[in-house]
């Protein structure tokens, strides 16, 4: 998985984190933050899959302390590289962290927030997620939180995109229980796709849902971009919807991706 993300790591902003969709899915999830840890005194947060260090910068930039970890060493130095830039360098520390390997996971120390954004944990099996979720809630205070940005099983914008397409064997391609395998620069990465159901499933031991929001329903996938960014103000339209119906809790099932905030159990 990693050497994908190696190869794309230089690019990676300006394919995703610059473009108006990532822009606008990310500022959703940041707002989703601020209502959760905007106000909480300092707190000691471990991001997974930190990717070119957007979200460690803004959480710092909030008063918060950051661990931000990778399992792609060029991801991480892209990351330091921003870090270093943006004047909140003391507030954020790097680790390369696999999230399938939970022997790779910080020791002796104990966090308020783990946040993995925009599909980390679908980047590993469900047997990986089985082992990994306990050992996340290890890594947690009594009543932290593990707020994570999963890909769903079904997106409507997709099944709509791929039937306009014709390329019906590809509309309802995530509802499966087999990886997908997607390319990430000229290599595949292998994708597996988790309803809330799922999650809900694999984390009842350690975790209970607290929320769980669409991030998606009517934002394009940020593979559409080139064709919405010549139609700014149909973008600017879909934005506003989405941001008015981001509590409506149903529709996760339904986004490209959805917001999932659990409470561990202690």
């Amino acid at each position: 998985m990693h050497g994908a993300f190696d190869q794309i790591a230089e690019e990676y902003d300006a394919g995703f984190v610059n473009t108006a969709t990532g822009r606008m899915q990310r500022e959703i999830v940041w707002i989703y933050l601020e209502r959760l840890i905007g106000k909480r005194e300092k707190l000691n947060i471990l991001e997974l899959n930190c990717g070119t260090g957007e979200d460690a910068i803004w959480l710092a930039s909030m008063g918060h302390n950051v661990v931000a970890t990778d399992a792609s060493e060029k991801m991480l130095d892209v990351a330091r590289s921003k870090v270093n830039d943006s004047g909140f360098k003391h507030r954020i520390s790097f680790a390369l962290l696999d999230i399938s390997n939970p022997e790779s996971y910080p020791r002796n120390t104990i966090f308020d927030l783990v946040f993995s954004n925009f599909g980390g944990f679908n980047c590993i099996s469900p047997k990986s997620l089985q082992e990994a979720i306990p050992a996340i809630a290890g890594l947690l205070n009594p009543n932290g939180r593990l707020l994570a940005v999963i890909m769903s099983k079904f997106c409507l914008w997709e099944s709509f995109y791929f039937l306009l397409k014709g390329k019906f064997s590809e509309a309802f391609r995530r509802n499966r229980t087999k990886s997908l395998a997607v390319m990430i620069g000229n290599k595949s990465v292998e994708t597996w796709y988790y309803s809330t159901s799922d999650i809900k499933r694999v984390s009842n031991d350690n975790f209970r849902i607290i929320k769980k929001r669409p991030l998606g329903i009517f934002l394009p996938p940020s593979y559409l971009d080139d064709f919405f960014k010549k139609r700014p103000k149909m973008l600017q339209v879909l934005n506003r919807i989405e941001k008015m119906c981001s509590n409506i809790s149903p529709a996760a099932s339904f986004a490209d991706h959805y917001i999932i905030e659990m409470e561990v159990k202690k």
